[in-house]
């Protein structure tokens, strides 16, 4: 291939020492990696999921309990960072349990029925 008939992505390559492979570094296959990947995650979405508000033993701060998750760790993670940057708040996971910080109960239901999650204590 010729230096003018170079791409910017071939041009960012050889400035950096990497090729670039379409294969890899294509936006369109990423997203359809991603999407296939949360549609495997959610298969077995026929589970309820319970979510609600606590303050105690927090120093009366609310914040918002996702439980019953059923599942591996590394699943209730990824469900509570995605929780999480959707709220635009921070939490944790702690014994099972998705913890968010706030009063942001609506909008964790919101997002976990869009994904298909069944929903109790809203």
């Amino acid at each position: 291939m010729a230096k003018e008939e170079q791409s910017w992505k071939e041009k960012l390559g050889a400035a950096f020492g990497t090729e670039y492979n379409p294969e890899i570094h294509d936006p369109e296959s990423v997203r359809d990696e991603v999407d296939n990947e949360s549609s495997n995650e959610n298969a077995n979405t026929n589970q309820t999921l319970y979510v609600r508000i606590e303050t105690k033993g927090r120093k009366n701060n609310p914040v918002t309990t996702v439980n019953e998750f059923e599942g591996s760790e590394d699943n209730l993670k990824d469900l509570a960072k995605i929780l999480k940057t959707k709220c635009g708040v921070g939490g944790s996971t702690k014994d099972g349990t998705i913890i968010i910080q706030g009063r942001v109960l609506e909008k964790v239901a919101k997002f976990l029925k869009e994904l298909g999650y069944g929903v109790k204590g809203v």
